[in-house]
């Protein structure tokens, strides 16, 4: 019965998101120069890793896994409540950053099916010290994937392509128990706003991620 109750206040809050014109999805979002890379990838798909490259590169992070979108004034807003903002890593991860190698004597986070260390905003900070933001105004998409090549490369996809790939990127929509034809058309029309109005990407991550981006 907990369970369940859960479930339904979970699937109610998605309701009330949606109606507002709210989605939430499962990504990254990192600004440069007040333009922002929405970055929508499930977990063993190089998103953190990227994303920890892009911190260490001076990207002002604003999420990397929960964000919440919205239109506002013809654009694509993002924020985020990263006041419990952490990177996830697993141990592949961690050896790409020789200095997050004190990770590995940390306990694994409650984090299934893949058992990881949590890197904290405070360690993010002071190790690169990390600016972080709670709105960003998205310009870019990019869907980054692992792949066997042996250097990574980004390719340009159309707008087709990625209204496919965002719907699949959606946190809540799936699991929801309550069917809510007016907040799911409203997700719908803003995902398709976001992919005809901003250039996205695939991001093929290969053998140098060293190097990536």
């Amino acid at each position: 019965h907990i369970v369940f109750e859960l479930g339904f206040v979970d699937s109610l809050l998605t309701v009330i998101l949606n109606r507002l014109g709210v989605q939430e999805v499962h990504a990254a979002v990192l600004g440069w120069k007040k333009k922002a890379i929405l970055m929508p990838g499930k977990a063993g798909s190089g998103k953190t890793t990227t994303s920890l490259q892009l911190v260490k590169e001076g990207f002002t992070l604003l999420a990397d896994d929960q964000v919440f979108l919205k239109e506002v004034k013809q654009n694509i807003n993002a924020f985020a409540n990263n006041n419990k903002l952490r990177f996830l890593l697993g141990n592949k991860s961690i050896d790409l950053f020789p200095e997050l190698k004190f990770l590995k004597k940390l306990p694994y986070s409650k984090m299934k099916p893949l058992p990881k260390r949590a890197l904290t905003a405070a360690q993010l900070k002071k190790i690169y010290n990390c600016k972080f933001s709670k709105e960003e105004k998205i310009q870019a998409i990019v869907f980054p994937r692992i792949t066997t090549r042996k250097t990574s490369r980004i390719k340009p996809i159309s707008s087709q392509q990625a209204l496919v790939k965002l719907l699949g990127k959606t946190s809540r929509s799936k699991k929801s128990l309550i069917k809510d034809q007016l907040g799911i058309t409203k997700q719908f029309n803003l995902f398709c706003l976001l992919s005809t109005k901003y250039p996205a990407y695939n991001l093929e991550i290969g053998q140098d991620n060293k190097n990536v981006p």
